[in-house]
């Protein structure tokens, strides 16, 4: 018989309404504009998987205010490249102060996900060379839909105190907590619940947003993988107790 701990990690809904799943890896300080060449060899050394390159650009404007004010817009600046399959269903950010890994819906597993990440950052650390991580998070977008006249109660743990639970009457929401965690490591924990546009007749949508971010100073690499596989726990543990067992049932 499994451990509760052991029940937690291996969670899986069949239809996860996971829009979005991503690792993030944050450079202590960003790389010179001189490693964008070595940021392009390592797209070309993952195309096989990657082929798909498109640029990451920064823009600022300026904008005076007053009699006679003007804007001024700078040319974009390069500072990475997103690269992807040809499905457009993963994708790797090469970027000069960190990497990221991302998977678009359909989601697979983290079996599947979490091996495929360490492969590409196995990539971006032999292009780059050796760097000091500050950060490391995990982040799940998921949107949740329910029938309009029901109540957001009956579905998300968190949502606003209304008089007379009118919650399904609600045309719109957005709340943001942060929170203090210790599991795997000392971290914050985000949670956003925005109320969005559904896409199907006669229902209400919501976007459940975690985002779970930790320190990596004085971490090897081992210990840095081995945190974020055990951030698998933490992010399955939230996303339930966020979710009624009503909300549950619909995506198993």
């Amino acid at each position: 018989m499994m451990s509760a701990d052991e029940q937690q990690r291996n969670f899986h809904l069949d239809n996860a309404p996971i829009v979005e799943a991503v690792i993030s890896i944050k450079l202590a300080e960003q790389l010179p504009a001189t490693s964008l060449p070595d940021l392009e060899e390592c797209s070309i050394t993952i195309s096989n998987s990657y082929p798909l390159r498109d640029p990451i650009l920064a823009q600022q404007v300026q904008i005076t205010i007053g009699i006679g004010g003007a804007s001024n817009v700078e040319t974009p600046t390069l500072l990475g490249f997103f690269c992807k399959e040809p499905s457009s269903h993963r994708v790797v950010h090469l970027k000069l102060d960190g990497f990221g890994f991302s998977e678009l819906a359909p989601y697979s597993s983290w079996d599947s996900f979490f091996p495929a990440a360490q492969k590409a950052w196995a990539a971006y650390q032999s292009a780059v060379g050796a760097s000091t991580i500050a950060g490391w998070s995990v982040r799940y977008i998921n949107k949740i839909s329910w029938p309009e006249q029901e109540p957001m109660e009956d579905y998300l743990n968190v949502h606003p105190n209304l008089p007379e639970n009118r919650t399904q009457d609600l045309l719109g929401c957005f709340i943001r907590l942060q929170l203090s965690i210790t599991d795997p490591s000392k971290g914050v924990f985000a949670q956003q619940v925005i109320r969005v546009p559904s896409l199907e007749q006669g229902k209400t949508s919501y976007v459940l947003d975690h985002e779970f971010s930790y320190s990596a100073l004085g971490l090897t690499e081992t210990e840095l993988w081995r945190q974020i596989d055990q951030s698998r726990s933490t992010k399955n543990r939230y996303f339930q107790q966020s979710l009624t067992p009503k909300a549950l049932e619909m995506y198993k």
